[in-house]
């Protein structure tokens, strides 16, 4: 028979148009199946026994169904197709249909019990239907699935790609190929038959087989990618959990820092409330000699402590404020100070631009100058000098107050700042002593109030605190 005839050429493709659709058919069915999560888990899981007695089952269904919708030929005839079946075939007809192709799964899938398995059921099917190859076909599906349960058993790496899958098909058709032509008497017949139905056999075969595999790999990849999706969903979900928890914990660490801050506030604002009426009693005993012997600079005394004392409320609430702001307020005290005692105050503030956004208390340089005013010149005459500067180093402002005045004795330096100090008046030493305790709340230990003096030649206060831009 000649393989270059147009008329064998077109038989094949008849066949291959014929069965394709229906294994197609079956095809989908088990598709649907592997969506099913319980059948992915036996598929997974077959060493089970049971497991493998279900997928005996399932591939044996599918194989008999393509045994039964099968295309009937006969090899006396030259290319004549049936599409009745009969039951049981003529002694000269043979089947054409994709049974091989779901042994060929099933040993691929299940191992050598599933595959040995679906080959019995539809090889001893195969036989009872009779014609010229009832028992050829139904020995070569026994063997062929026990081939490709072999390699499922034994070389389970071939089955890991669409292109091992194929070769396995094609050597497991060449397989069965070689049995028919063994078995079927006279070799005339099975070269007949060979010719009339190998192609479109083995087309049929190969490619269910090789499709069957590569959208079950593919929906294992879609599988794999949702289990990372979920899993990635499951991390972030803990993840935001853990947030959240962290987040409330913040919130809770904050309300507690806030209610330490108000704590700390209210305290600033019960010390201020100490040191702004014992600064005020100062400017009012100036004011009440200012009246008698100057009313003119009374008058504008009483407009400027006004402008004073209305900057200083606006500094109530706050814990600190910018250098610059300090020295702006330290300046109109100056003025006040300057219309009662006139060219004998000279007071010099030296401060680099770069240091005017620190943060430091409010009325801290106020306290010490007028500390250095009020106590500094008691029996020295004028002029009246009071030198003002800051630096800093890697992580401290320091600033200095120094006055050319009187001093103060060495018993009573240490003390500067810790107690008040006794003196001719009452509450001496209050506004350091107070200055002290507002740098301990805001700074704690980080800052420093030391004093350096010498009898006749003056003394320099020294404040010392972190150096902050904002608070």
């Amino acid at each position: 028979m000649d393989i270059l005839n147009i008329s064998l050429w077109s038989h094949w493709f008849e066949l291959v148009v014929l069965l394709l659709p229906r294994l197609f058919v079956t095809i989908i069915a088990g598709l649907i199946l592997l969506r099913i999560k319980g059948f992915r888990r036996i598929m997974k899981k077959h060493s089970r026994r049971r497991h493998k007695i279900l997928l005996i089952a399932l591939f044996g269904v599918f194989s008999l169904i393509g045994t039964h919708w099968a295309v009937p030929i006969d090899i006396h005839e030259e290319w004549g197709l049936s599409t009745n079946l009969p039951k049981p075939l003529a002694a000269s007809q043979a089947l054409v249909g994709f049974r091989d192709t779901w042994t060929l799964v099933a040993g691929l899938v299940g191992g050598l019990w599933v595959g040995l398995g679906t080959g019995l059921i539809v090889g001893i099917d195969r036989y009872m239907m009779g014609g010229v190859a009832g028992l050829p076909s139904g020995f070569g599906t026994i063997v062929l699935g026990i081939f490709t349960g072999i390699v499922r058993q034994f070389r389970p790496q071939w089955t890991c790609t669409a292109w091992r899958v194929m070769a396995v098909a094609i050597i497991g058709s060449i397989i069965q190929r070689v049995v028919l032509l063994s078995m079927i008497e006279p070799l005339e017949d099975a070269i007949s038959l060979a010719i009339k139905i190998g192609v479109p056999v083995g087309i049929v075969n190969i490619s269910g087989c090789v499709l069957f595999f590569w959208i079950m790999q593919d929906l294992e990849r879609d599988q794999l990618a949702n289990d990372r999706r979920k899993a990635r969903l499951e991390i972030l979900q803990a993840k935001n959990e853990v947030e959240e928890a962290r987040l409330e914990a913040l919130q809770v660490k904050v309300a507690h820092d806030r209610l330490e801050q108000l704590k700390q506030q209210y305290e600033l604002w019960a010390l201020r409330a100490q040191i702004e009426p014992h600064e005020l009693k100062n400017y009012l005993h100036a004011l009440n000699a200012l009246i008698r012997i100057a009313p003119d600079k009374a008058r504008r005394f009483v407009i400027d402590l006004a402008e004073f004392y209305d900057e200083t409320r606006q500094f109530v609430e706050c814990q600190t404020i910018s250098l610059e702001r300090e020295i702006a307020q330290l300046q109109r005290s100056i003025r006040l100070h300057q219309i009662r005692l006139g060219d004998k105050l000279q007071i010099t503030i030296a401060i680099q631009e770069q240091l005017l956004p620190v943060q430091v208390l409010p009325g801290s340089l106020l306290t010490l100058v007028e500390n250095a005013i009020k106590h500094g010149f008691k029996g020295k005459t004028p002029p009246y000098q009071i030198e003002i500067n800051a630096e800093e180093d890697e992580n401290n402002l320091i600033i200095r107050v120094r006055d050319f005045g009187i001093g103060v004795a060495l018993d009573r330096i240490e003390e500067l700042g810790k107690k008040t100090m006794p003196s001719a008046k009452k509450s001496g030493g209050v506004g350091l002593y107070l200055l002290g305790q507002s740098l301990d709340l805001v700074f704690g230990n980080s800052a420093q109030l030391k004093f350096e003096s010498h009898i006749g030649t003056g003394t320099t206060a020294i404040l010392v605190q972190p150096k902050r831009n904002s608070l």
